[in-house]
């Protein structure tokens, strides 16, 4: 049985920095641009504390993630709800998040190169796609953004995509 609160799995990886998602989705073979491969990602989850409330939401863990962006441009830490849902009976799972994030970018003029995000405070929205590689290591591939979805009333939103691979190590 999983420790109430306690810390159930830690991940670290590397993620591609602000990425335009259109591009990824038109019908022509997408063009990475491989030097934006700037975020160092971690994250540490949490077990889900046992109550009414988690089981009616289906026991997420909470995860606090940051992205560390080591060429000077935007970083995020986040608190997030994650759920992890097995696919059929094999290693595969399909991971929703949901959350909030703080970040030090500019929130409008923001010199080229960087983006106009418009809120200090930003919801948190992405996926994992992973397989357990064993009963104590995951991979997975990772998809995130980070968008005040113009709910701040702020005039600019350019938002912010991450996308890369990170492994997990279970601690339960």
């Amino acid at each position: 049985m999983a420790r109430q609160y306690g810390v159930s799995e830690l991940r670290a990886g590397a993620m591609l920095h602000d990425f335009e998602t259109w591009t990824m989705l038109v019908p022509e073979p997408p063009t990475i641009d491989y030097g934006k491969w700037q975020n160092l990602n971690f994250e540490v989850l949490f077990n889900p504390p046992d109550s009414v409330v988690t089981d009616w939401l289906g026991k997420p863990r909470i995860a606090f993630t940051t992205n560390l962006n080591y060429v000077g441009k935007e970083s995020t830490a986040s608190l997030s709800a994650v759920w992890h849902i097995p696919i059929f009976d094999s290693p595969v799972f399909f991971e929703p998040v949901l959350g909030g994030t703080i970040h030090n970018g500019h929130l409008r003029d923001a010199p080229a190169g960087r983006r106009n995000l418009g809120s200090r405070y930003l919801f948190h929205l992405g996926f994992n796609i992973g397989i357990d590689v064993s009963d104590t290591m995951t991979a997975m591939f990772s998809l995130e953004h980070s968008s005040h979805l113009w709910l701040a009333g702020a005039s600019t939103n350019d938002g912010l995509n991450r996308m890369g691979f990170r492994l997990g190590w279970k601690l339960d």
